[in-house]
């Protein structure tokens, strides 16, 4: 029952089953409190990875064909449009304005890195990749904080019943148009310069790189603010993806030749990123396995309602919005 969930995790539990109760689902939810509590190890030492190969700025460069356009596809693209169908499923539930942002912010991730990956052997392939993956990073920072700080503060953000695709279609249309905007402009050689192999970046990346970081590093600080008052596991396992984003991005602020070693570094935080974007996906899925609902919905209960200060309500439910 609902107040049973509440009393639960007031009282400190990890996580909550109903009656009855299956070995299937007991196993899941040990598996994820489990992990849960290492999930946040690769971290620290990421950011040591990046302060060595800073120092050493390492400029030799191994990029062998196809190896970056199929990693981009499989662990970037691929997660991020399952992201993007789960928010979106959600998104039409309830009309929750917070889901149409986060699936915008992955489908812009999703797409730069996918043309970034499959552009790196064009002629002058290293800015081309990077212009197009740093300006779909960008966009899909500026989607993510919008929806944490909507989160943060509390905002009733709904869309009318009738408005929901259209809004959906525009938001998705905008991305694919300035995304596609990014890419002409850059292979005819009219967008300003992102980077210059052997040299480094340009003072222009440098800023749009440096704003991605900071809204990528802001927005799991407001997502995390939310996990310890609500306990909604998807929100941990998100927030996390995110930080490894930002510190991704942060490897790739630093290389001066695209494929070297500190830019592999922040490729593999990348990948990684993908993964913890599937492990939040498959806790919506066990919580639909635990509540016996409809995956739409339960990702559409997470953002349906706001915390108000110092309440604790059911795992992945806000109050008030």
């Amino acid at each position: 029952m609902k107040g049973d969930r509440s009393k639960c995790f007031e009282a400190g539990m990890d996580d909550y089953m109903t009656k009855p109760i299956k070995r299937k689902i007991v196993d899941e939810t040990i598996f994820f409190s489990l992990n849960k509590r290492l999930g946040a190890l690769p971290v620290p030492l990421f950011l040591i990875l990046i302060t060595i190969l800073a120092i050493l700025d390492i400029r030799e460069v191994f990029e062998p064909s196809f190896l970056l356009p199929i990693l981009n596809t499989l662990f970037i693209s691929i997660i991020s449009f399952i992201v993007v169908y789960v928010a979106t499923l959600g998104y039409l539930r309830n009309g929750s304005l917070i889901l149409l942002l986060l699936a915008g912010g992955s489908l812009a991730f999703s797409i730069g890195s996918l043309l970034a990956g499959w552009t790196i052997g064009s002629p002058n392939g290293p800015n081309v990749a990077v212009t197009i993956h740093n300006s779909g990073a960008f966009l899909s920072a500026i989607f993510h904080f919008m929806g944490a700080a909507l989160i943060f503060f509390g905002a009733t953000s709904v869309v009318r019943p009738k408005h929901l695709k259209i809004t959906m279609g525009c938001v998705f249309l905008g991305v694919l148009a300035l995304i596609a905007f990014v890419v002409a402009m850059t292979l005819y050689d009219l967008f300003p310069s992102f980077f210059i192999q052997g040299e480094g970046p340009t003072p222009f990346r440098q800023m749009i790189l440096g704003s991605t970081v900071f809204l990528f590093g802001m927005t799991p600080v407001l997502l995390m603010t939310f996990y310890f008052r609500s306990g909604a596991d998807f929100l941990y396992w998100y927030s996390i993806a995110l930080v490894f984003i930002a510190i991704g991005l942060s490897c790739i602020f630093f290389q001066r030749s695209v494929g070297s070693p500190i830019g592999w570094a922040g490729r593999a935080a990348q990948y990684l990123s993908g993964i913890y974007f599937l492990l939040a996906v498959l806790t919506a899925v066990k919580d639909v396995r635990t509540r016996g609902t409809a995956l739409e919905e339960s990702i559409a209960d997470l953002f349906r309602h706001r915390l108000n200060p110092g309440t604790k309500t059911d795992r992945g439910a806000f109050q008030g919005q």
